[in-house]
């Protein structure tokens, strides 16, 4: 009685495990007619690992492309535009793939149950091995079919897994960090690149010997001359064209020009309003290469006259600063400083002049080359209206000018 609920209960289990104990008919059927019960779980795990296999392939193919992608961005065949894009392209490609793996672990938790099985399989054949009385050849190959199914998708279980961690070395945040940096080094070169050039301008101007340097611009620049430490000097390139150093500004009357030798020596005023450059200035600035000099004079009705002349040069302080040379004149203002030439410098404490009986200086009331009569004084009074005076500033004409200006330019 024992002998036959064993043989039951053996049974039972073969039907539960999908034993192939039918008819030989039964053997001619389609195999997935045959994968009911455990069988069935089995089959349908293997076009799981199938299934995972071409996703892996297509996975695979798109790292290869995300690769060449990557490349093409750091050898920089991109513009900055199209490098945003593709940023957001491979954001979402990656998202899309994490999603992806993160499903495949999953399915690996379900075929590392299979491995179970394989084991549970061992066990009940060699509990059927006992069972000589049911030694069926088709069931023994039923058996070992299955449990050549079970290695299969082991092995397909151990390639997954080795893929998904060659996915995962290639994490989202490592290949946008690094695809930012290149993207920052790249814009870091650019501005370095950048800012070489502007400190080399910068140097060039620092060096400038000429207000030529800054073309057409205006305004307070410092230029480099032989045997002085950089000087600041006023350029200007409305009044004549670029390269003009202004070194003569009369205007607003914020400044007396009845000064002493020192202060004419050292020059005063400020640029902004009215100054004189200074006379050991001008002296090694025209003796540093030819100049020629520019007046501008202003009247009270509004209009302009000039006065152009191609060599000015001056001495030194032992020569008194001297009007060595002036050369040709051109404008239409009159030649009125001609009647200078060659004359020394005077101020309200060094009388230097041709006239013997007077000092100029104190009675035209400012520092110029005088000689004995005054054909031009641009250093004296600064009158607030048109009038006749000696004292004022003026050119020819004892009539007083509005403003003046002075300016001298290289001519090479």
């Amino acid at each position: 009685m024992d002998h036959k609920w064993f043989y039951i209960c053996v049974a039972l289990m073969l039907a539960i495990l999908g034993s192939p104990v039918r008819a030989n008919e039964a053997a001619q059927e389609d195999e997935p007619k045959q994968a009911d019960g455990m069988g069935e779980f089995c089959y349908r795990t293997i076009l799981n690992a199938e299934k995972m296999k071409k996703e892996m392939a297509v996975k695979d193919r798109q790292i290869v492309q995300l690769q060449y992608d990557i490349e093409k961005l750091i050898l920089g065949k991109a513009d900055n535009h199209w490098k945003d894009e593709l940023l957001q392209s491979y954001r979402y490609t990656i998202n899309t793939q994490n999603a992806t793996i993160t499903e495949l672990n999953n399915r690996i938790v379900d075929l590392k149950i299979v491995n179970q099985i394989a084991i549970n399989f061992e066990t009940i054949r060699g509990d059927l091995g006992r069972l000589s009385y049911l030694d069926d050849q088709q069931f023994n190959d039923s058996v070992k079919f299955q449990l050549a199914k079970v290695v299969k998708l082991e092995s397909d279980v151990e390639t997954i897994t080795i893929k998904l961690r060659e996915c995962q070395n290639l994490t989202t945040d490592t290949t946008i960090k690094e695809i930012e940096r290149k993207i920052v080094a790249d814009e870091l070169l650019e501005t370095q690149s950048r800012l070489s050039e502007c400190n080399t301008k910068l140097d060039n101007q620092r060096k400038a010997t000429r207000c030529s340097s800054f073309g057409y611009e205006n305004g307070i620049h410092e230029i480099q001359f032989p045997g002085m430490s950089p000087i600041s000097v006023l350029c200007n390139g409305e009044i004549a064209g670029p390269g003009w150093i202004v070194i003569h500004q009369r205007s607003i009357g914020d400044v007396d020009f009845f000064k002493t030798w020192s202060e004419y020596k050292d020059g005063f005023g400020n640029m902004d309003g009215d100054f004189f450059i200074g006379l050991e200035k001008l002296y090694r600035i025209t003796n540093y290469e030819p100049y020629e000099l520019y007046v501008q004079l202003e009247k009270f009705d509004g209009s302009f006259m000039y006065a152009r002349y191609d060599d000015f040069v001056i001495g030194n302080e032992s020569e008194k600063y001297a009007l060595k040379s002036l050369g040709k004149m051109t404008g239409t203002a009159g030649d009125w400083l001609r009647n200078q030439e060659n004359m020394k410098f005077s101020t309200l404490d060094q009388d230097n002049d041709d006239w013997t009986d007077g000092d100029c200086a104190n009675k035209y009331q400012g520092g110029w080359w005088y000689k004995e009569i005054s054909g031009s004084n641009l250093n004296g009074k600064l009158l607030k209206e048109e009038q006749e005076s000696d004292q004022a500033m003026h050119w020819g004409e004892s009539i007083a000018l509005k403003a003046a200006k002075m300016l001298i330019r290289a001519k090479n």
